[in-house]
């Protein structure tokens, strides 16, 4: 282990240059207003009208008043509105007032309006009793802001992205050590191919939660990997992990460009990150096996597998 440690030693500095290389490829653009969690309302008609009425249109006042002396209405500004459909009523803001009054037209004709309400809850959900001649407002439950949350986790999930990013990394020079001597296959090396599929495991998990197309290529090319070492006569367990942890180097960067590149050239930026993956995945399969798969063949399946996934990806409304 001694050896394998001391070897390892000289492959920091490129370690460290791909975690580098990785960080500065990944994208970044500009603060967006409509991104984001935002406050809502929906509201829930109830009838003492006999029979229940259609909903027709409304508005909701905004007022900072405590009698909506000054109402405004809730101004159409992005996913800011007001809208109903014919039995519920659903509003966004990226801010409301502290007062809130509702004017509803129905089928019958008539137009009712509300009592003055508050909101004081991030996501707040209302009844509306529908009377004779007006209508009363009544809140019924209320979550508080997520974005404080949303923010820890996805902070917590970056560390721990970043920290299993650079196991794998590590993992992966350690395999290509073995594979120069003749041992990165299963049963010489039980801790390494454990390790690598619990971080492959939960790396997959974390880019599942951004794209499902992720998961799915790994997955086609893991069983195509299958099917060529079925039919080489490879080692099965092997060859498939290895197919794996080729996708895992390279997807990730890759949807992450491929996600936030826009504009004319996204086919020419598309095959190019193609072709650089597909020289990527072929040295780490070859590196990785090179005891037992000559560089034209790690090339040649590499082609294929990224072909055939390549196209049923495209093909994906993911």
């Amino acid at each position: 282990m001694n050896h394998y440690l001391a070897s390892t030693r000289k492959y920091i500095p490129v370690t460290l240059l791909l975690i580098l290389i990785l960080v500065i490829c990944l994208p970044t653009h500009r603060a967006d207003a409509d991104m984001g969690p935002k406050p809502s309302m929906e509201f829930e008609f109830e009838f003492e009208t006999g029979n229940p009425l259609e909903i027709v249109d409304g508005v909701l006042f905004e007022c900072d008043q405590a009698d909506c002396s000054d109402a405004e209405p809730l101004e159409d500004i992005g996913p800011q509105r007001f809208s109903c459909t014919t039995d519920t009523c659903f509003s966004m803001a990226y801010s409301y007032r502290e007062y809130h009054r509702l004017l509803i037209r129905f089928s019958d004709g008539k137009e009712r309006q509300s009592n003055v309400f508050p909101s004081d809850s991030f996501e707040t959900t209302y009844k509306v009793l529908v009377r004779e001649d007006d209508l009363l407002v009544e809140k019924i439950r209320g979550n508080s802001n997520p974005f404080l949350l949303t923010l820890a986790g996805l902070f917590v999930g970056g560390i721990l992205t970043l920290l299993l990013s650079v196991a794998m990394l590590f993992l992966l020079i350690i395999t290509i050590l073995r594979a120069r001597e003749g041992m990165a296959d299963y049963n010489a090396s039980r801790g390494v191919f454990i390790s690598l599929w619990i971080v492959m495991g939960f790396l997959l998990v974390a880019a599942s939660y951004f794209s499902l197309a992720i998961p799915i290529t790994v997955a086609i090319e893991a069983i195509l990997g299958l099917i060529y070492a079925i039919f080489r006569k490879r080692a099965k367990l092997t060859t498939v992990t290895m197919v794996i942890l080729a996708n895992m180097v390279t997807l990730p960067p890759f949807w992450a460009v491929s996600y936030f590149i826009s504009g004319d050239f996204n086919f020419i930026v598309f095959i190019v990150a193609e072709i650089i993956i597909w020289l990527v995945e072929s040295g780490v399969l070859y590196l990785t096996q090179r005891k037992t798969i000559r560089f034209w063949e790690a090339t040649l399946l590499s082609f294929i597998l990224n072909g055939i996934s390549a196209t049923i990806g495209l093909l994906l409304p993911l």
